[in-house]
């Protein structure tokens, strides 16, 4: 039976196991083929072996050196070797296809103990027709060498020169050989015997069974052929597409009955005419543009195009596409036409295109109505951040002068701190002494407040738990507190209030932690002052307790005359709208909830 095997379309594609016969007609084709065959191996890790005759090792040493390849780099490490026919073929002046077949068995063997992958193999047949001793057994030797070849690291290419070697000759060789080189294209041989079927019969009787058993084959494939066109022709005729072929020359070869009612004619008589007979000259000449365009550069080509055959005065839209097909040479050897009807998509193409000029313009008139308005706006922006500036000046030199007042009302106040100190140094009278101290605490408490402002990047909001810890400790410093024996909690953080309520909020607090200084522990007992406060939604809540011994029940805090600092925290608290509660439970609490001013 035929040996199916897989096609080959390229010389590069060729691998170990392929016995090849390659048959050329010129010189140039022989370097065509050998160049890519011998550099392939080269560069896949291959021993490379060339027998030389008819030509000179440096014609074949050029092939490679113009194709770019480091030809002495592969001499040097003994990948690549050119050999005589004498050498090989014909050593001790005598053909023996035993001993070819040893050399190349062993070969084989040695290049793949040296680490190649296989031995690739090429040598020029003309020896044989010298008429040397054992030339009459060359076929012999074909035969040896196919049947080592299969399934060995062994690949060959014998060349024969057409111009050389007789008809009958190249009969022989086809029986033998799976793959044959015509020209540079590799086939798979129709006429190719394997070893084992060549082995059953003689001669003659092997190639009449083989043969009767390829056209079998081959009617086989022609059957199958003829399916599938019928296949195929059923389909083109169910498509609502043209389809049709036509010679590179332009010449109808086949139209689908979609496509000759497009053009008018039965398909019988489309056959063999030309554009020029079945389109108007203007559309004759674009398709026959077209077509040139395709042949020329061997690629596919799709046009839209006006379409109207001689009979008929309308005009339709067609999608057009144009595909070259090849032949065995790679020359274009048909064009397939496919052609569609768009008359309704370039109608609806045209409606939209004028629905977007339409469009255009109004987006036009828009355009220039928001120009306008964007001018009008960006006026308006203008005076607008203009106005902002001259506020943000105004605000900018408004702080200036309320950072001068609270600077210069600090400064007073130090001043009048400072008259005080010295019109104590007069006074004998120790009580009187305490109250012009409790004035100057308050009035430190103020003037720091004044300080901070002049201080602070913003001047309306200052940090409630800075000026309680100043505050504290200010006043233990006053009353000479050892900050072991009593000691100061502040339990708040970034508590941020309004300029209008730090100072009375600041008096409240130095007013109550001075009477817990003075009243809660006495006689040196220890003890804690705490001092809390946060925001609970708009209201400030503080809280000032001590663990001291607290107010006796029977002291009408609030509205007794003999605590002036009571009565000015009732009455801070009050200027604040907040309520202020006492808590005896533990020492002295004082719970006070103000709104901000």
């Amino acid at each position: 039976m035929l040996q199916v095997q897989t096609p080959i379309h390229s010389i590069t594609d060729l691998k170990p196991g392929d016995h090849v016969c390659c048959i050329y007609d010129t010189d140039e084709e022989h370097q065509n083929i050998i160049t890519p065959f011998l550099r392939k191996g080269l560069e896949q890790n291959e021993k490379v072996y060339y027998i030389v005759d008819a030509r000179d090792p440096k014609t074949v040493i050029n092939y490679l050196k113009n194709d770019g390849v480091d030809v002495k780099h592969y001499q040097k490490k003994g990948q690549f070797n050119i050999l005589s026919s004498t050498n090989t073929y014909l050593k001790g002046g005598v053909f023996e296809p035993d001993g070819m077949m040893s050399i190349l068995s062993y070969e084989t063997q040695k290049a793949l103990d040296e680490g190649y992958t296989a031995l690739r193999g090429t040598g020029e047949m003309s020896w044989a027709l010298r008429g040397l001793p054992g030339s009459e057994r060359l076929i012999e030797y074909e035969d040896k060498l196919d049947t080592f070849s299969i399934g060995s690291k062994f690949l060959a290419i014998c060349q024969y020169d057409r111009r050389c070697f007789s008809k009958e000759l190249f009969h022989d060789m086809l029986v033998i050989h799976p793959f044959a080189i015509i020209g540079t294209s590799v086939y798979n041989n129709f006429y190719y015997v394997p070893p084992k079927e060549r082995a059953k019969e003689n001669q003659s009787g092997k190639k009449s069974n083989s043969w009767i058993s390829n056209l079998m084959d081959y009617n086989k494939a022609g059957e199958l052929l003829w399916e599938n066109e019928e296949h195929y022709r059923t389909l083109t005729e169910a498509t609502h597409d043209a389809i049709y072929s036509m010679t590179p020359d332009g010449v109808m070869k086949y139209v689908n009955s979609h496509g000759s009612a497009m053009m008018g004619l039965a398909p019988e008589k489309i056959g063999g005419l030309s554009f020029e007979s079945l389109f108007s000259p203007s559309i004759a000449k674009e398709f026959r543009k077209n077509l040139d365009i395709v042949v020329s550069s061997k690629k596919y080509i799709r046009t839209d195009s006006k379409f109207r055959h001689l009979n008929q005065n309308q005009i339709s839209w067609i999608d057009t596409h144009f595909v070259p097909q090849f032949g065995s040479d790679g020359s274009v050897v048909q064009v397939l036409g496919i052609s569609r009807n768009i008359t309704d998509r370039k109608q609806a193409e045209l409606l939209l295109k004028r629905s977007n000029e339409e469009l255009e313009s109004q987006v036009c008139l828009r355009t220039i109505e928001l120009e306008r308005i964007n001018t009008l706006l960006e006026n308006e922006v203008i005076q607008r951040t203009r106005a902002e500036e001259s506020v943000r000046k105004s605000l900018n030199e408004r702080e200036l002068l309320l950072s001068e007042i609270h600077h210069r009302v600090r400064n007073n106040l130090q001043i009048i701190l400072s008259l005080i100190s010295l019109k104590s140094r007069n006074i004998k009278d120790q009580k009187l002494l305490e109250t012009m101290g409790e004035f100057q605490n308050r009035i430190i408490a103020m003037a720091h407040v004044h300080e901070r402002m002049c201080r602070a990047d913003d001047i309306s909001r200052i940090d409630l738990s800075e000026i309680v810890i100043f505050l504290g400790t200010a006043l233990f410093k006053s009353y000479k507190v050892d900050p072991h024996h009593i000691r100061l909690n502040v339990e708040m953080k970034d508590l941020q209030i309004t300029i209008d309520s730090a100072i009375p909020i600041s008096l409240i607090i130095n007013e109550l932690v001075s009477n817990s200084i003075k009243h809660a522990f006495p006689k040196g007992t220890p003890g804690e002052i705490t001092i809390a406060g946060c925001r609970e939604a708009d209201t400030l809540v503080l809280s000032i307790r001590d663990t001291g011994i607290g107010i006796p029940k029977d002291i009408d805090w609030m509205r007794s005359k003999q605590s002036l600092g009571h009565r000015l925290v009732v009455s801070l608290v009050e200027q604040l709208n907040g309520t202020i509660e006492l808590d005896r439970t533990t020492g002295t609490a004082f719970n006070i909830v103000v709104h901000e001013k």
